[in-house]
């Protein structure tokens, strides 16, 4: 394994003046490691330490925090070996998915969507992104902005002009990540991006999924059909992680953008913040893991519900931008 040091002390500097919530006396530093041919960004900021497959997925595969007592704690989980994968072949990391969330189906099968032409179109579940290159547009210790880099699939499924941005900012005790669709083309487009952070679980010792919750407002909630292409109503009242109800459900009509990722001792507690605070009518979050098997509860802010390609996902102004992001940090 081959590994370059980023150590320029001017570019660590620019980063903490780009960064307001680092603070002054942290340190940063930016290591780019090569590992089974992909190139692994890896951002040491004060304590925590992220590491990337920025090119293949504008994948965030892991965060981990040292502890007072020198010891780390995995805050998102990641597999160890591992250094890419799907969202169908590795069960870990933050995915980004684009340009829809969840599957697709065209009403007569899954896996497809109909333009505002009438064009069945592919489309696989949870889009292009995650098995997606991306390219990297400015790098610093403490942030990293990607451009998707369009394929022959994106261009079928996908058939219009435009860029799509991923922005990571990270700080000692958080990460932002940003998602940035400017339409380039004469028409309206559709989209509905998410994200699916892995969030290790239990983190503390002793502990099992009986222990944690994941606190949120909705008011109303589904399961999928894929095949289908229709979402079946379901409750959606206990929200502690030894529910098995609680695996692959879909919490929509959501009432506040903050999630509370919490463990009954209340030590290593997380915070979720959507879109900035700022949420809409179409926006869900999806929660998945498997009570004491899984290392780990899924908690996954969508704008949109799946089959929501063709149908009521938003459209971006000919010309305009689309903006949805995510913040994750410890309380």
């Amino acid at each position: 394994m081959r590994k370059i040091i980023i150590t320029l002390t001017s570019v660590a500097m620019i980063a903490l003046v780009a960064c307001p919530s680092a603070e002054k006396n942290e340190k940063t530093s930016l290591n780019i490691i090569s590992k089974d041919n992909a190139k692994l960004y890896e951002f040491n900021v004060g304590k925590s330490r992220y590491l990337m497959n920025a090119q293949e997925g504008a994948l965030l595969m892991k965060w981990s925090v040292k502890n007072d007592d020198g010891s780390i704690r995995e805050v998102i989980h990641w597999p160890e070996g591992a250094v890419r994968g799907t969202i169908d072949t590795v069960y870990g990391g933050a995915p980004i998915f684009f340009p829809f969330s969840g599957m697709s189906h065209s009403g007569n099968k899954p896996n497809f969507w109909n333009s505002s032409t009438g064009e069945e179109l592919p489309m696989r579940k949870f889009g292009f992104s995650d098995n997606g290159k991306y390219e990297v547009v400015s790098v610093s210790p403490t942030e990293i902005t990607l451009k998707f880099i369009e394929c022959e699939y994106s261009k079928k499924a996908y058939p219009f002009k435009y860029e799509f941005y991923v922005n990571y900012k990270f700080t000692p005790t958080s990460y932002k990540v940003s998602m940035k669709l400017k339409n380039k083309d004469s028409i309206a487009i559709p989209w509905g991006a998410g994200h699916h952070p892995f969030v290790a679980m239990p983190w503390n010792k002793g502990e099992k999924h009986a222990d944690y919750y994941i606190d949120f407002d909705c008011a109303s909630a589904y399961y999928v059909n894929n095949n289908g292409g229709y979402l079946i109503p379901t409750n959606f009242e206990n929200k502690r992680c030894d529910n098995p109800q609680m695996a692959a459900r879909i919490h929509a009509d959501l009432q506040s953008p903050i999630v509370n990722i919490r463990s009954k001792s209340g030590k290593g507690d997380l915070q979720m913040i959507i879109n900035n605070g700022k949420i809409e009518p179409t926006f869900v979050l999806v929660t998945f893991g498997r009570v004491d098997k899984t290392p780990f509860w899924a908690v996954e802010p969508w704008m949109v519900t799946p089959f929501s390609a063709g149908r009521h996902a938003p459209k971006i102004p000919a010309g305009e931008d689309g903006n949805f992001c995510v913040e994750l940090k410890l309380k």
